[in-house]
């Protein structure tokens, strides 16, 4: 059993960063067995992925040599069949510009990577208790008026 009642069975990680791909599946199955996740690490291959697929989330790294994450998050939402597949930018950026421009391309939410692997896990576990039957009330717990909240668990050891 999963989170979020099984809304979420399966996952699109967009990542060209193999060992990022890696170490995500591996916290996913630390709490949430029974996910199918899929990976592609080229945006010119993703829509045809999520197509293949159909996704319930995709998790979408900014930084991928060629398309970025931005123009396929541009070219989702304007795609009748991916428009409303919720998508968290996952993201190394720490950039406020980057997550400005995520929430106005339509991403419901921006997590940046975390750089240990507790801290993958554990924020990936917090992803999952959001209530992602209602994407756009998730955008707007961190994105409201041009203003947003970053989502991200302290990393073990920091203090707020």
């Amino acid at each position: 059993m999963h989170p979020n009642n099984g809304f979420i069975e399966r996952i699109l990680l967009i990542d060209d960063d193999p060992d990022d791909c890696i170490l995500f599946r591996q916290a996913l199955q630390e709490f949430a067995t029974g996910i199918e996740v899929f990976t592609t690490d080229r945006i010119e291959n993703a829509i045809r992925k999520v197509e293949q697929c159909f996704p319930n989330l995709i998790f979408l790294d900014i930084k991928i040599p060629g398309l970025d994450g931005f123009d396929f998050l541009r070219t989702m939402r304007y795609h009748p069949k991916t428009a409303r597949i919720p998508v968290i930018m996952y993201s190394s950026s720490q950039n406020p510009v980057d997550v400005t421009r995520s929430y106005g391309l339509g991403a419901n939410l921006f997590f940046r990577k975390p750089s240990s692997y507790t801290g993958i896990v554990e924020n990936l576990r917090a992803i999952f208790e959001l209530p992602w039957n209602d994407p756009n009330e998730i955008t707007l717990q961190f994105f409201r008026n041009g203003k947003y909240a970053p989502f991200q668990l302290n990393e073990p050891g920091e203090s707020c």
